[in-house]
Order: structure tokens, then C-alpha cells, then sequence
């Protein structure tokens, strides 16, 4: 999952027309996963907050492309029978038999070498080229035989090739230049149309290899809406599902009779990202920041208390900045360390910049981490100017560095909502490498 940096007042677009929120308004229950399907249905209608702008794994990466292209594709650890590590630089996937792609081809080990080939290429410019870095060569040893040979050994490549670094499309689709009007997959469902603006529908493959896992649903139809028009999309039943990124936004839908609301465990932080160079480049400052904020005040007051607050982060001798996650607290003695901090630091020339637009989660935020700069002698105002500070919501990665910099303010929810008509999508961030929609069937209710 890439980072994704949002200005401040984006937080409050979700709820934007629907109301104030008053906070701790809903109790975060985690669900391990929503009810199985109880039979088959005929299709259901699910949103994206964006259209995708490619159905290319390579240029995916982001959750409106990966949501749909999951239940498209499949990845080489999952098409493989066997996988095989006869030395540590050796990694062997034995293909299953009878697997077709979309278009009636029969998988091959060219088709596999092929596509991680291509997802290996740093020339063009896919975002998973950096997981083949420790690999020496990718060649066909069998019909079915595909043999990865390691310059160093990578204990975490078979889980990185779970993810789309490991997408495996056929060798036609390939030579084409990998269009978006078909997508060359064996996944459970294929494209039956793009229509730019409005829709994109799934139907499902009846010749999919694994009948134990095929589709409940004969089609999936995923419509373009964030926002309010989300929100009343959902109440009003003409959308039935959705994923979101805020949690802010279920609060109404809590409410919802036609549907309910599931939280599972995320991976996602919302943190402020100091400027480089800004009023917080200085370490002991934004350290300081870090152990000053009441992320409990913020969890209530900016997410209705959808949300973990985290702990202040811990550094390393060197000040960098290391992201933790428990319930913080603000002990006299955390408020003294972080004045001692910003009284070792140069003063500042200027105020520290925040930035917010007229959202109400936005204000929120802003106003508590101005009553922390002003509770260790920060000096700090909201208004216009060159910020200093961004929020920014994502999953820490190595592959990315700069979340290193981030403090962390409150760990978000993987947030669901199902209307009552369906069940069976996962409540977790894996539907994002997994055909979650194929689990998708018709609800007891």
C-alpha cells in the first residue's frame, strides 16, 4: 500500500452535508471477518472512490486499481502446485495443471516468466521492480517449471510475488501491451465492460481452474463515488458495498437499516509528515510535537472514536523517528521532556505553519496540535503560508523511507459496509491482493 498525502481539510469531505458528528458517538468492535455466504446471487453493485486509471498491475498500486484487478488475477505462489527451495539462491514454482486464462489459453511457465519479467523491468517505471532486486535471472526450467536464481538470499520474495509483484497474465495479452480493454487473467471473474465514467463490470469465469473457490456472484459491477454521494449511495441501496478510507464516514451509515458497518484490523496510520526543511526538521522539535499531542483528544474530536490512537514514537540515537502503536498517555514528565527538547532547539525565525481547510475533522486536528505547540512553547499558528506540516494516511513500507520522518497520531480501521442483501467480503486489507468479490454471495438476512 502506497502513502497517500491528503491537505488537512480533505478529512472532513466524507461527511461533508451530513452533519456534525458528535464524538464518541460509535464503539470501534473489530469483526475477524463478516458472515459466509449463505448461496449464490445473480450480481451486486460495489464502489471505488476513483475511477481506475489503468487495470495494468504495473501502474495499479493504489486501492481503486487493486480492488478491482484482485479478483482479475492471480498471482504465481497461488497457480503454483509446489514450490521448491533446493538451496538458499534457488526458488522453483511448479505450476498446477489446466489453468486457463480468460481468453482460453492454458497457462504455460513463458506466460509466468514473462509477466514477472516484466514486473522485474525498472525501465518501466511498475511500482513492484524494486521486490526482484536480489534476483540474478527468471527462466523456464519445464512446462510448467519457472525458476527464480537469487544473487542473495530473500526469504520474503514467495510473500512479495503474493502481492501484484507476482501477477501472472498470459503471454498474448502481454504482447499486446497489456490494454485495458481485457485483462489477460485466470482470476475468478473477467472484464465484461469498461464504460469510462460510469462503470466497470465483472462477470464471472466459468472456466476458472479452482470450482471449489469460484464466484457466488455471476457479476460485480463497481461504480465511480466518494463522498456524500457515497454515503447516500449505500443508505439508499442503489450502491451495496464499499471499502473505505475513512472511518469518519460510517458514522452516519452506523445508523443504516438497509445495511451494516464492519471494522477489521488495518495497517493504515494517519500522521503528521513534517516539511523537509520546515519548522520541524529539526528532530528534538518534532519529537517534541510527538510527545505533546493528546492523540485520545484527537481520536474523539477528529474520528468519533473510529480510530487507535498511537503511541508517541520512539527515536534512535541518531533522532530518527520510529513509528510505535499503543494507547499514548501525557504524563507530567513526557510535557517536560518535550519543553526541555524544544529549549535545546534553535528558536525558531517564524510560526509554524498548519494548515486546514473548513472541514470540521480537519479543524479538529489543526486546533489540537496547535494546544500542543502551545503546551511545550511552540510557537505555532493556523492560517495561510508554506506549511510545515501535511497529514498523511498509509501503510509504512521499507520499500518507502519516508514514513520514518511521519508522527503518528491514530492507526485507522480497515472499514466495510455490506447492505444486508450480501455478505462474505473480508473485513482486512488483503481484498486488495485477493478475489474477495468471488466470496461474495447472498446473506441469511
Amino acid at each position: 500500500m502506497t502513502l497517500r498525502p491528503v491537505a488537512l481539510a480533505l478529512l472532513g469531505v466524507l461527511l461533508a452535508g451530513c452533519g456534525a458528528v458528535a464524538p464518541g458517538l460509535v464503539q470501534l468492535r473489530y469483526s475477524a471477518e463478516t458472515p459466509a455466504a449463505a448461496g449464490d446471487i445473480a450480481g451486486f453493485s460495489w464502489a471505488i472512490p476513483r475511477e481506475p486509471r489503468s487495470l495494468d498491475w504495473l501502474r495499479g498500486g493504489e486501492p481503486p486499481e487493486d480492488t478491482v484487478t484482485a479478483n482479475l488475477c492471480e498471482r504465481l505462489p497461488g497457480l503454483s502446485a509446489e514450490i521448491a527451495t533446493p538451496d538458499p539462491l534457488t526458488l522453483i514454482y511448479r505450476l498446477r495443471t489446466g489453468i486457463r486464462f480468460h481468453d482460453g489459453r492454458q497457462l504455460t511457465a513463458a506466460d509466468a516468466v514473462a509477466s514477472l519479467r516484466r514486473s522485474a523491468d525498472h525501465s518501466l517505471g511498475g511500482a513492484q521492480a524494486h521486490r526482484f532486486d536480489k534476483v540474478a535471472g527468471i527462466s523456464a526450467t519445464g512446462p510448467l517449471e519457472v525458476t527464480l536464481r537469487l544473487r542473495q538470499p530473500d526469504p520474503l520474495l514467495t510473500h512479495a510475488l503474493s502481492g501484484n509483484a507476482g501477477v501472472v497474465a498470459s503471454l498474448r495479452y502481454l504482447a499486446d501491451g497489456a490494454p485495458s480493454t481485457s485483462d489477460g487473467c485466470s482470476g475468478p471473474f473477467r472484464l465484461a465492460e469498461w464504460v469510462p465514467g460510469s462503470h466497470i463490470l465483472l462477470t464471472r469465469f466459468e472456466g476458472y481452474w479452482n470450482q471449489a473457490e469460484r464466484a457466488r456472484a455471476g457479476s460485480v459491477r463497481f461504480t465511480f463515488a466518494d463522498g456524500p454521494a457515497l454515503i447516500n449511495g449505500l443508505l439508499d441501496s442503489s450502491i451495496e458495498g464499499s471499502y473505505l478510507a475513512s472511518p469518519t464516514a460510517m458514522v452516519r451509515l452506523t445508523r443504516s437499516v438497509t445495511g451494516r458497518v464492519y471494522f477489521g484490523q488495518g495497517d493504515t496510520l494517519a500522521a503528521l509528515d513534517p516539511r523537509p526543511g520546515g519548522a520541524l526538521a529539526d528532530p528534538r522539535r518534532s519529537r517534541a510535537l510527538s510527545l505533546a499531542l493528546d492523540r485520545e483528544a484527537i481520536a474523539r474530536a477528529a474520528y468519533a472514536g473510529l480510530v487507535q490512537p498511537t503511541e508517541p514514537p520512539a527515536t534512535e540515537g541518531d533522532g530518527t523517528i520510529l513509528a510505535a502503536g499503543a494507547s499514548p498517555q501525557l504524563p507530567r514528565s513526557a510535557l517536560d521532556q518535550a519543553r526541555q527538547l524544544v529549549a535545546e532547539a534553535e528558536p525558531l525565525s517564524q510560526d509554524l505553519v498548519i494548515q486546514v481547510g473548513t472541514g470540521l475533522e480537519a479543524t479538529a486536528v489543526a486546533h489540537e496540535v496547535l494546544a500542543a505547540c502551545t503546551r511545550i512553547g511552540l510557537p505555532a499558528r493556523i492560517g495561510e503560508g508554506r506549511a510545515d506540516l501535511t497529514l498523511v494516511t498509509g501503510a509504512p513500507t521499507l520499500a518507502d523511507p519516508a514514513w520514518t520522518r511521519w508522527i503518528p497520531l491514530v492507526q485507522l480501521p480497515n472499514t466495510l459496509y455490506l447492505n444486508h442483501r450480501i455478505t462474505g467480503a473480508p473485513t482486512t486489507p488483503a481484498y486488495l491482493t485477493q478475489p474477495w468479490a468471488a466470496k461474495v454471495g447472498r446473506s441469511k438476512h
